[in-house]
């Protein structure tokens, strides 16, 4: 197997994995079976490295709430806030500022906090912005800063609706895990048909040999995930982090 180091199309992907199958034709699991389990092994692989995104939104203000402004994040699907940052992280002056994350609870002085209320949670009785992640800031705008608010979220990567020509964004170095999944789910598939025919007894090695197989490439899945867990730091390659010259313990 070639070392990946481009991030693939979504179609050649499913093309490499029909040669990792030894099923280029699709003569035992059709091209759409073969490209279901991808997207299933992406959306698996999202509960594990959620994508960290990059996401930037503009400052409102409700007057009921004195010094609280509130970002919308446009793109919806945002699992988590992981950083805020205050200021214009494209300009090196004034350098931006890191901001502590607090309970949506805790807001009684003003403060470089900020919270967060997910997809479609209500802010105190103003009711859900639609559908989209809201943070909150907890003080008065800085002189000289601009009032510009740059959040470094999780996300799921797209899986169920990639389509021809998108890109996977899972990183070229888990494209193992990628493939594992769908080995395992291939013999999976075999075990099952096999299991179903009018009479197993006639097929009993072969089932027990596939039902192995099925097993052994679970756990080979299984081992790969808990190394990549221990051996990989989500999104510090991607976060960037300023002296912005004032000490805050960040809180989560």
């Amino acid at each position: 197997m070639s070392l990946d180091v481009i991030p693939q199309n979504f179609p050649p992907f499913v093309d490499d994995m029909q040669v990792l199958l030894s099923d280029t034709v699709g003569a035992i699991w059709s091209r759409l079976k073969v490209e279901q389990w991808v997207r299933q092994s992406i959306a698996n692989y999202s509960m594990y490295f959620p994508r960290i995104k990059r996401v930037e939104g503009e400052l409102f203000v409700l007057p009921v709430f004195d010094f609280f402004r509130f970002v919308a994040l446009e793109e919806g699907g945002v699992i988590d806030i992981v950083q805020v940052w205050y200021g214009d992280t494209q300009a090196p002056d004034p350098l931006p500022i890191l901001l502590d994350r607090l309970p949506n609870y805790s807001f009684e002085e003003k403060h470089l906090h900020y919270s967060w209320f997910p997809q479609g949670q209500s802010i105190q009785t103003i009711g859900n912005l639609d559908t989209r992640g809201t943070i909150r800031l907890a003080f008065d705008p800085i002189p000289g800063f601009p009032e510009k608010v740059t959040a470094f979220c999780t996300t799921d990567h797209p899986a169920f609706d990639l389509q021809v020509g998108d890109q996977l964004t899972v990183p070229t170095s888990h494209y193992q895990l990628i493939r594992q999944w769908v080995v395992w789910q291939a013999w999976q598939e075999r075990a099952n048909k096999e299991a179903q025919t009018a009479d197993p007894a006639l097929n009993l090695d072969i089932l027990d040999t596939y039902a192995e197989n099925a097993l052994r490439e679970k756990e080979t899945y299984d081992k790969m995930i808990e190394n990549a867990l221990a051996n990989t730091l989500v999104g510090h390659s991607i976060l960037t982090e300023w002296n912005s010259g004032v000490e805050y313990t960040r809180i989560y």
